[in-house]
């Protein structure tokens, strides 16, 4: 079974209800019962342990049993490329699980997707995706999804220490320092990669291009295995 959010903190021994759309997952879905138990977690990023108390015909009462702290992670903004409706939605998924504490979808030179007439709706899926997947991952906050920005706009925001996947670059992710970084910036390109000319804007900017090796990735795949392996070097 998934964690579920609330808004609030929360601590042991107290009551709280939850959010309309996951008192009908719990109780059409999960088909769950009073005396259960159930994860939460709550604003500050603590786990906690709670059983529920009372099931009405609009809300879920449940009672805060035990607490775990959030584990310590680092700040992994991952900037992703937009490409094809499923794929980026997967990359959504994929990049939340792997632990992104921030999506930012760009529109990169070889993006090949025009969301521009549905940008409001298309947003509000990517955050129910994150949402979604935070759940599933036992994420200890849900991810930001930032609304569409160009690259040369993305470079601009990035902070940290900001690093381009590059299939071709001659630096490995092992020959990077990441000791003292406390936020890492993380750009994946679309199908086709990034361009020379986005690859030379990046280095110019300060961003470290890499690549994970001799395997290229699918755009979707690349933002699953990538942060994977750049957060194992953390």
């Amino acid at each position: 079974m998934p964690q579920y959010f609330v808004d609030s903190t929360i601590s042991a021994g107290d009551m709280f209800s939850l959010a309309k759309e996951d008192f009908h997952h719990l109780t059409k879905v999960r088909r769950v019962r009073t005396g259960g138990d159930i994860d939460v977690r709550d604003s500050a990023g603590f786990l906690h342990r709670a059983e529920i108390v009372e099931i009405n015909k609009e809300e879920l009462t449940a009672i805060c049993l035990s607490s775990t702290p959030p584990k310590s992670e680092i700040d992994l903004r991952v900037y992703i490329s937009l490409i094809k409706t499923n794929a980026f939605e997967e990359s959504i998924q994929h990049a939340v699980e792997a632990g992104a504490t921030r999506i930012i979808p760009v529109n990169s030179e070889r993006s090949i997707v025009d969301v521009s007439s549905k940008k409001d709706s298309k947003l509000e899926r990517w955050r129910k995706i994150a949402l979604e997947s935070a759940k599933q991952s036992y994420a200890p906050r849900i991810p930001l999804v930032d609304e569409i920005s160009s690259f040369v706009a993305s470079l601009k925001t990035a902070q940290g220490l900001i690093l381009i996947a590059h299939p071709f670059s001659e630096r490995k992710i092992s020959d990077i320092d990441f000791s003292n970084a406390e936020c890492l910036s993380l750009f994946i390109g679309p199908e086709g990669g990034f361009s020379a000319s986005e690859i030379a804007l990046a280095e110019n900017s300060g961003a470290l291009s890499f690549s994970c090796g001799s395997r290229v990735f699918r755009a979707e795949t690349a933002a699953a295995v990538i942060p994977s392996v750049v957060l194992s070097y953390n």
